[in-house]
This record gives structure tokens, sequence and C-alpha cells, in this order.
């Protein structure tokens, strides 16, 4: 059904997740198998799933931003130049080697774009007083606005809406998205990233993290949105 809706004209958004590579890290089938534990449904291959960003100046990779391979979707047609570039160039083949027991790397990789997640964090304004939040919780809808500029623009101009846009973002060149090629999101640790709080019966694995590199990466996936050149590119 969520195919269906791109195929409407709906883009369907979806925030990565605030855990890093996972919090669990325990499979759910019964084996308690230690496993990088993808999110869903950010995972899915017909979802943008958006990751998060900090910093200024240059942004770099939220060390809580989730990503990673799904255990159960295949990797889509419209990212295998991408991620297959990231796993043969990008990633160190002794840490894709160790990864390998806890990750599917023939599956659907995630977040495909990133924005801006907190440090420093978004204001809002409720119920007459301000306050301050942050996460992919933030992030995607922070690009739902912006692609639905580009559909007003398009519409504008006598072209369809977006729709399901994953094909568009990684056929882009460098410049429509800016590539984070710094920071990391890390998990697996015995805590949730989100709360601090320890995970009883969650697994460990030692040094799991996802850098920021050249290119696709599972932290910040193919890098943020450049508003201008990317309201160019979907005019063309």
């Amino acid at each position: 059904m969520i195919g269906m809706m791109g195929l409407r004209g709906i883009t369907v958004l979806e925030s990565s997740g605030d855990t890093g590579i996972g919090a669990p890290c325990i499979s759910n089938d019964g084996r308690k198998k230690l496993e990088f534990t993808p999110g869903f449904p950010a995972s899915c291959p017909f979802i943008t799933a958006v990751g998060g960003t900090e910093s200024w100046a240059p942004e770099v990779a939220w060390i809580g931003s989730s990503g990673g391979f799904s255990n159960y979707f295949a990797r889509p047609w419209y990212q295998r130049d991408a991620v297959d570039t990231y796993l043969e160039k990008r990633i160190p083949p002794k840490t894709k080697a160790y990864y390998e027991p806890y990750a599917n790397f023939s599956g659907r990789a995630f977040p495909d774009i990133s924005a801006h997640s907190l440090t420093p964090n978004y204001l809002f304004f409720n119920k007459g007083e301000t306050g301050q939040t942050g996460g992919t919780s933030a992030a995607a809808p922070v690009v739902a606005g912006i692609i639905a500029l580009l559909n007003d623009a398009r519409l504008r101009a006598g072209m369809p809406t977006m729709g399901f846009i994953n094909p568009f973002l990684y056929s882009l060149r460098p410049g429509p998205l800016s590539d984070v090629t710094a920071g990391k999101a890390v998990g697996c640790n015995g805590y949730n990233m989100q709360t601090g709080q320890l995970i009883r019966g969650g697994g460990k694995i030692p040094w799991a993290s996802w850098n920021g590199t050249l290119g696709w990466d599972p932290a910040t996936g193919m890098g943020m949105p450049d508003f201008q050149k990317l309201m160019a590119a979907a005019l063309s």
C-alpha cells in the first residue's frame, strides 16, 4: 500500500530513528542472536528514511541517528550503485568483516537522506510556552516541508508531484544533496540512546558504529538537502 501511495504522487517519509545502530541488538525470532536491529518502517524500500545530523558549519552525523540494513527487505534497484560503492570502497574491509555476523549487507539500506536533528536544538511554541526538541522526528518534518515546496513549484510549472522520490534522490549528482563526511552513529552498547537507561537483556556489540563518509553511508544516507539546488533539479 505504501508503494501505491508513491504511484499516486504522495511521498511517504519516516524518521530513521534515534537508537543509532540499534537498541536491543538481539534478534526477536526466539534465538536471541546478537545482531544490529534496523527499525521499521524506515527500512521499508518504498519509504524515504530521514537520518539526523548535528552541529553547524559543518554538520556531522548525529550519534543517535538510526541506520543500517534491513533483515527483511532486499536492496532495491535504485540504491544499488550508491550502497555497493560504500561496501566496496568506504567501509574498511576489517570493519566490514567484523560486522558481517551482525548485519545483512544485502538488505535495503537506510537512511536515504538526512537533516539537522539537534545540537543546536529546534525551538517550538506550544500553548503559550517555548521549548526545545530534536532527533530524527524533527529532521523528517523538515524534509517533508522541503518536498511540499518542491511539489508546489512543480505543480505551478505544470508538472506532477514528486511521489516516490527515492529513485530521484539516488540519481542526483553532487550538489542538490550536501554530503556529510564526518561524525558517527553508535549503538548496541546496552543502553537506550534516547533515554540513556540500561536495556535489560540487551545485546552488546563492541565498537558498533557507522561513520559519515563520502557518498552514501548508514549514518546520514546521501546527505542533506540543499533547497535551491534541489529545486532546480526537481524542475529540470
